[in-house]
């Protein structure tokens, strides 16, 4: 009788060891349901930016800084790029679109600031469109701009950077 409660302590054991395994949190198996999940750390590039400028655009997986971006104004002789990030900072953001392939959102102005800049980027193949709208205090477009932009392989952690916080 021993030998079979042994048995069954062992058994008991192993059961309750692979239901804890089997249950644990495996985040590798989560699919990744939104534009800022999906393109996390991802870096893209302007197609154009090389006639005066270089800019370099890091996406971030957070509501309150959502990218970073690196830019290089060419004629300005200089070696080093300014880096900012498009955050809180600049006003409050608003998601209005966070699908797998599209990303929209505004900033709403600080005090100090009038116009609403809308961002919208959309994946189509192996590029981003990106609309950028400015919009005045009463909500008339001022500007609006489109690019496209291709993934990058850059390392923007090395690049030299020229403004620093």
């Amino acid at each position: 009788m021993k030998k079979n409660y042994s048995i069954i302590k062992i058994l008991s054991f192993f059961i309750l060891f692979s239901i804890i395994n089997s249950c644990s949190n495996d985040d590798s198996n989560i699919p990744l349901n939104t534009f800022l999940e999906f393109h996390e750390g991802s870096v893209w590039i302007d197609s154009k930016s090389f006639t005066d400028e270089i800019t370099y655009i890091r996406f971030i997986n957070n509501v309150n800084t959502i990218l970073e971006v690196y830019n290089k104004f060419i004629p300005a002789n200089r070696e080093c790029f300014n880096n900012y990030y498009i955050s809180q900072f600049w006003g409050e953001i608003k998601i209005i679109e966070n699908t797998v392939n599209k990303i929209e959102f505004i900033i709403l102005p600080p005090d100090w600031e009038l116009n609403t800049v809308e961002f919208t980027f959309i994946k189509l193949n192996e590029k981003l469109n990106l609309a950028f709208n400015v919009y005045d205090e009463y909500g008339n477009l001022i500007e609006a701009t489109e690019s496209i932009l291709i993934k990058s392989n850059v390392n923007v952690d090395q690049l030299p950077i020229c403004n620093t916080f």
